[in-house]
Order: structure tokens, then sequence, then C-alpha cells
């Protein structure tokens, strides 16, 4: 049977690129062109193999998913997500393109407790390279024997070679101009499987501290990130607070701020399932508990009723996610509530929230600018 030629379109913008992939089986209409590591593989379909089930992880545009269903329809093919953002954008474009159920979205800081005959990760550019370490482990121990586990990078990662190397030696390696693919045939489970967690502590010029643990994956693993301690150093906890730490990564910001006073009622928000994890794990070593969790990439809908917000937002996206953290705290501060935000540069910042805030203050500290607002 001839398969039924289908068409995906990540962008409706009218210079959309358009891109041809399954020997004319799929067309993909994208703004700027599919992801490198995404391409190497969709260009390499002649060599998969039809088999019951296939992990695909790190893929954001759910196309690599689709491909693999059109070339195999039986395959049960399931994506990993680690990030609540990109699993709620896979899910809505998987709804429009009408996908089979065959075709399932996970959520989770881990990988799925099954076994797969095929799993391919692309190696995108904001994993570390202990990151791409974790998940080769990881998935090569999630392989049927005999199974194959797929690796694509873009030509600047040259870690992710070092790393495959490392692991399993010899492997069928597939270079390009613009990236390279590698395929891992599993003959055995691995004997030794490194760990990448770490622990350190998190301390405060006045001896408040609280011990950590991260993993890959988490904002600033392995060490505190200065705007951090600059954020942590800056704000001020009162007893009986209602604090949110959004964006919170491995929780420490806001575990100081429940040590800080008696009675403080601590919310911790992240989009990345792995940061919760930690900050829960956190949370449990440090004593602190309760601690109400939170994994969203859009804030929260119901009311929280805070006393102090506290943020660290990301600096890309065009201040699309400041934006997004000086709407929330407006959102859920009291009146009279306070605000701290921390970045490199609060210019836009200090200016953007004026709109809500009134007696603003910026404090510099450890190079950070760290804006302390009061809600009207």
């Amino acid at each position: 049977m001839i398969p039924k030629p289908r068409t995906l379109r990540l962008s409706d913008h009218e210079r959309a690129k358009e891109e041809i992939f399954l020997s004319g089986e799929l067309t993909v209409f994208t703004r700027s062109g599919l992801n490198i590591s995404e391409t190497l593989f969709l260009k390499a379909h002649e060599e998969w193999k039809p088999c019951k089930r296939v992990l695909v992880i790190e893929n954001r545009s759910a196309v690599l998913p689709m491909a693999l269903h059109c070339r195999s329809p039986e395959t049960q093919v399931d994506i990993q997500c680690f990030d609540h953002f990109y699993y709620t954008q896979i899910q809505a474009r998987l709804k429009s393109w009408a996908a089979p159920e065959s075709i399932r979205c996970h959520l989770s800081p881990d990988l799925p407790n099954e076994r797969y005959s095929e799993i391919f990760i692309q190696v995108t550019q904001s994993i570390s390279a202990e990151f791409v370490a974790e998940l080769l482990q990881s998935a090569y121990q999630h392989l049927e024997d005999e199974g194959r586990l797929w690796v694509s990078a873009e030509r600047q990662h040259r870690h992710t070679d070092s790393q495959v190397q490392r692991i399993f030696g010899q492997v069928t390696k597939r270079p390009g101009k613009q990236g390279s693919y590698w395929i891992i045939k599993k003959k055995a489970d691995l004997t030794k499987v490194k760990t990448h967690e770490c622990s350190f502590e998190f301390g405060l010029p006045s001896g408040l501290s609280v011990q950590l643990t991260t993993k890959p994956g988490v904002f600033s693993h392995r060490r505190v990130d200065e705007g951090a301690r600059a954020l942590a150093e800056s704000m001020s906890i009162q007893t009986g607070d209602r604090v949110l730490e959004m964006g919170c990564g491995h929780g420490g910001v806001g575990l100081l701020a429940k040590k800080m006073a008696a009675q403080v009622e601590l919310i911790l928000l992240d989009s990345n399932t792995r940061a919760l994890q930690m900050a829960e794990l956190n949370t449990k070593a440090n004593q602190l508990e309760p601690v109400e969790f939170k994994l969203s990439a859009l804030g929260c809908d119901e009311k929280l009723n805070l006393d102090v917000f506290l943020g660290n937002p990301p600096y890309f996206s065009d201040h699309i996610i400041s934006k997004l953290f000086i709407d929330e705290a407006a959102k859920h501060l009291k009146s009279g509530g306070l605000m701290f935000l921390v970045a490199k540069v609060m210019d836009w910042n200090a200016e953007y929230a004026k709109t809500h805030f009134k007696d603003l203050e910026i404090l510099s500290r450890r190079g950070y600018k760290v804006l302390k607002a009061k809600k009207n």
C-alpha cells in the first residue's frame, strides 16, 4: 500500500520554510527549518526498522514521532518531555495533527519504566555534556537486547562524540557537514553507570544555610548561581509570610526563605520536572516540610495571596519570561506584598514593573541587580 502523504505545519507564516522528508511522504512547514539534530534522523529514515516500541527524547517539534508513525503505523511511539512548556506544545500539535493514540507524550523527570526496541536522543543546544552522558546511560539501559540507540548532534556539540566513545567505545557513526548521528546496538546492560548528582551547601552571610543536591538538567547544577545568591541575600521574610519562588530550580532560595522566619508558607514552582524532583528531595533533606510544589510553564490560575514573590527569570525569549514573572507577581501578591526579582540588567524589568508596583528599589549585589517592589 502506498503511504498517504502527510503535511505538518509548525508555522503559518507566509514565508515559512518547506522541507520534504521520507521520500516525499512528509512535508513540514517551519519558520526557519527543523533543528539539525532532528533533520539528521529524518534523512536517515531508510535505516529505521519496523519495531514494537520506540522512545524519542528531547524532541520539541513532534515531527520525528509523527514521521516514525508514518513509516511504521503499528509502532508505539513514546515522547519523553522533561519540561512542561515543551510538553504542552507537543500535545497541542499532536492534537491539531489528529495524531493517533499510538503516539504518547510523557512528562516526568526520568525515562518511562519500559523497554524499547529503538530510542532516539536529539542533542540540542541547551543540553549540557553531563546531561548527555546521563541520557546516554539511561536510554541504553531502557533498550531491549539487540535494540538500537540513536544519538544526533549539531557539529558544535563535540562533547557528544567524546561521551559516546567514553561510554560505548567503537560504534557506528554517520558524520556530516552540519552534524553527526551515532547508532549504538545493545549487547548487554552497562556494568558501570556513573551518577551525576552533586551535593553542596548554600549559605548566607548571616550563617543560615541549606544542603542541596542537584542533577543534570536542573539549572545551576553543581553550584549556586550568583544571581540566586544575590536574590537570597536581598530578600526579606517575616513571620507567617506566604512565599512563592517561581522558577525555583533546586529550591535553594525558597528553602532559605522558609528558614528565615517562623511559620513561613512556601510554594516552589518550576516548569522543569527534574528541578521540582530535586526541590522536593532538598525540602525533605533539610526537614523543611510542608512545602507546596507546582509544575507549570505559565504560572498559576488560582489566586495564591502571597506576601513575597521571588524570581530569577531566564534571560532568553526577549523579556517574554521576565514579563510572565512580573505579571504573576502582580496577580498573586496581596496589596503591599513584595516582589524580589534578580537580573544582570534590570532596566526593562523595572520599567515594566511600574505598571503594577510602587516604591521600586534596585539593589546591587554580586554583579547583579535585584528589583524590590511593593504591590499597589
